[in-house]
């Protein structure tokens, strides 16, 4: 009988080893990292594209991602009163998901070019009228309302009158 025991114990010592082993084993195979761009990304992770609009996942140390068509800048050029021009690279921001009840947060942005040789990039900002975008005070303001573009800066409208010039 105590032999028994001993060739249970030992036999059940082993299969608590093996499955340790097997266990440890899979870990490593099915825990593998990736590599990205020169980062490294745990197994499971996701992460932004070299693009900036696709995603990816390391999984099993392979890196998987979507292969979607990227939005493209559109680039218009404004004349405006007073011989003034703006030149204005719109960037479509990445799409949020909308809580019900809440409002939409806006994540495109506008580079500017202006005549008097400033140049900026302003964030777009709710708006219930055509496309706003402003630095973070607001006091500097471009707004685009379909045939209607103009800048405020402060109080005062500074770029007035502002059409599309079509090539």
């Amino acid at each position: 009988m105590n032999g028994n025991k001993k060739f249970i114990f030992i036999g059940g010592l082993l299969i608590l080893i093996v499955g340790i082993i097997i266990g440890l084993g899979n870990l490593i195979l099915f825990q593998r990292n990736c590599q990205y761009n020169g980062k490294t990304y745990k197994q499971g992770e996701g992460f932004k594209s070299s693009d900036g609009c696709n995603t990816c996942s390391c999984t099993k140390g392979k890196v998987a991602c979507t292969l979607m068509a990227c939005p493209q800048n559109v680039v218009a050029n404004y004349n405006c009163d007073g011989k003034k021009t703006i030149s204005a690279t719109f960037i479509t921001g990445e799409a949020k998901e909308v809580v019900p009840g809440e409002m939409p947060i806006p994540t495109g942005s506008v580079q500017l070019k202006l005549s008097d040789g400033r140049n900026m990039t302003l964030n777009q900002t709710i708006s219930a009228d055509g496309g706003r975008y402003a630095n973070e005070d607001e006091s500097f303001i471009f707004w685009d309302k379909g045939n209607s573009t103009f800048v405020m800066e402060g109080n005062k409208t500074t770029y007035q009158n502002c059409g599309v010039v079509r090539e």
